[in-house]
């Protein structure tokens, strides 16, 4: 893909149209992650083009997973033969699969990568292409793909709706946690005292968490940002936040109908959203509170899709997770991750906003793809494979930012010609009318050398459609001493 274009000579990734390296730029914290330095992420990327068509060729054309991405495993090839045989973009059937996958691990099965045994496997995804691209196709296809697994789904691999929310809309933070709630029955504590009951105890329904799964899809992203930025009140932003990390979700109310408590740790989802990248603009403003860097960024517009047809590959099995359990990670790279969080501590490192979440992400998809391979215990090769997928995000993301940026500037530059057009409009009127008011007030001179005469006088004298421009034309006289005014008499000097 990459022909004969310039590649760096550390890490052979192909240059930007700068000449610059955006792997090797990356900042030291980012580097620290490469715990295996004779593997490092080998992403090739054709620089992006100076000029484009569309946003989506600018963002997506140009970033995507290697080939030896997809050759590292049975599953990922299948992924990617899914995905050709649907005519979508592998990168963004495997972010659906992932995704949906994240809603379906057992909640009670985490991963410790040196911070406690409770990381939370909760995924999110935005996938960037224009309208009509094949968003939609790629949740479909992953759907097709993965079977549910028992106890989530039915003998066919669908889904269990009552266990698993699969594929479910996003409306408002509290809708995140309604997912979970349903009624139960609770007993009272009492006894029926007769009738066919008596002696069993007396139940009664209350509104409790019902479900632990739930696999979200938007398929319109400036729905979900409107939602976070207009609504008063939303909670929406940090309903999402909070679900990533595995926190709390929901509130106690005081009436039982409206409380929605999903306590910590006891859900799992997934959330894949589908954006426009001109309007993705909406999530990556949300830099400050951390919206953003909990979404790996994935293009959906595939400009390298063979053309000859594939073969559906057939539905996967999931391997059979415990209900329980703890993901490990290998010593080197929990001592990776501790030397970073020492040295941002003692401010010996500086991260950027966007990637100050980059090691809790990298632990997820790590933690993800050796569950998806039937394992509980993380290897080099997760953790190769994570870093693949977090650097092409960076990309996409990073690249999407500086289409924004252009985007910005190119208004700017429009509405900076539109103020010169307008001052230059208004420049333009205000001189004619410094000559009409510069004639009329002529016209008063001569009036007063013929003889002096009362303003109302003058205003007579002159035709209609000078008078609107008299007490201008009086003013402009008297500074220019061509007459004096005395108690309402012109009189030339």
């Amino acid at each position: 893909m990459t022909g004969s274009l310039p590649q760096c000579g550390r890490c052979r990734v192909t240059l930007d149209p700068d000449g610059t390296c955006w792997h090797c730029s990356r900042d030291d914290a980012s580097k620290q992650l490469d715990v295996w330095p004779e593997q490092p992420p080998a992403v090739h990327y054709a620089p992006e083009p100076e000029h484009a068509d569309s946003p989506e060729t600018i963002v997506v054309a140009t970033r995507r997973l290697p080939d030896e991405f997809w050759e590292a495993r049975p599953l990922l090839k299948q992924i990617r033969q899914a995905a050709w045989a649907t005519m979508t973009h592998p990168d963004a059937v495997l972010a659906a699969v992932l995704a949906r996958s994240a809603g379906m691990v057992p909640h009670g099965v985490k991963f410790d990568s040196g911070r406690g045994p409770s990381g939370s496997m909760n995924l999110f995804a935005c996938l960037l292409a224009g309208s009509g691209i094949g968003k939609s196709e790629a949740s479909r296809a992953a759907s097709e793909l993965v079977k549910v697994p028992h106890p989530l789904g039915t003998l066919d691999g669908k889904a269990d709706f009552e266990v698993f929310r699969d594929g479910v809309g996003v409306g408002t933070g509290e809708g995140l946690a309604e997912v979970f709630m349903g009624s139960k029955e609770r007993d009272t504590g009492r006894v029926h005292k007769g009738g066919p009951l008596k002696g069993d105890p007396i139940m009664e329904k209350v509104r409790a968490q019902v479900r632990h799964n739930a696999y979200f899809y938007v398929d319109e992203g400036e729905t979900l940002t409107k939602l976070m930025r207009d609504r008063q009140g939303a909670i929406l932003g940090a309903t999402l936040r909070t679900a990533w990390v595995g926190g709390t979700l929901g509130q106690a109310n005081a009436r039982d109908e409206t409380t929605r408590m999903v306590p910590n740790g006891d859900y799992s989802m997934g959330l894949l959203v589908g954006f426009q990248p001109e309007v993705a603009a909406g999530l990556l403003s949300d830099v400050g509170p951390g919206t953003p860097q909990r979404f790996l960024w994935i293009g959906a517009q595939d400009t390298e899709m063979p053309e000859e047809d594939h073969e559906w590959p057939g539905p996967v099995d999931l391997p059979r997770w415990p209900k329980q359990g703890v993901v490990t990670f290998p010593p080197e790279i929990r001592q990776a991750l501790r030397a970073q969080t020492r040295q941002k501590h003692l401010g010996e490192i500086e991260v950027d906003p966007l990637d100050s979440h980059e090691p809790l992400m990298r632990c997820k998809l790590a933690a993800l793809l050796c569950l998806l391979d039937g394992r509980m215990h993380v290897d080099r090769e997760d953790w190769r494979l994570s870093g693949l997928i977090w650097a092409t995000s960076c990309a996409i993301r990073d690249s999407l930012l500086r289409f924004q940026q252009r985007q910005a500037d190119e208004e700017a530059e429009r509405q900076l010609e539109r103020k010169t057009r307008e001052a230059r409009a208004v420049t333009a009127a205000g001189l004619q009318a410094s000559a009409a008011v510069e004639r009329v007030a002529g016209r008063l001179k001569a009036f007063a050398e013929d003889e002096s005469l009362t303003l109302g006088e003058a205003r007579r004298k002159l035709a209609g459609r000078d008078r609107p421009l008299f007490d201008a034309a009086v003013e402009h006289a008297v500074k220019q001493r061509w007459v004096w005014l005395d108690d309402n008499l012109l009189t030339a000097l």
